[in-house]
């Protein structure tokens, strides 16, 4: 190996790109103090996050993409659940 009087680093991501997005989103959200989509970006945060527990390791961009489809299935259930009752005010909530 060549000394060229720069030294090596090597950076390992922890992140995928699509949490990145996810996280600066999540920030962008908060110093705007914007309650809604913040609570919604700290949710797929935190599942995320168990669904890497559950795995033990990082998630790739699909992984993330399939946690986030199964919370938005989830929330549509909801939605539905709460039409049927007839409780609009969690209907707005969930939306």
């Amino acid at each position: 190996m060549r000394e060229t009087g720069y030294t090596q680093t090597v950076i390992y991501l922890s992140y995928t790109m699509l949490q990145d997005q996810i996280t600066a989103d999540y920030m962008a959200a908060f110093k705007a103090k914007d309650d809604r989509k913040k609570g919604a970006l700290n949710y797929i945060i935190s599942q995320i996050k168990n669904k890497q527990i559950e795995a033990q390791r990082e998630l790739e961009d699909d992984e993330v993409i399939a946690v986030i489809k199964k919370e938005i299935k989830s929330r549509q259930e909801s939605i539905g659940f709460y039409q049927q009752a007839n409780k609009l005010e969690d209907v707005a909530a969930e939306q």
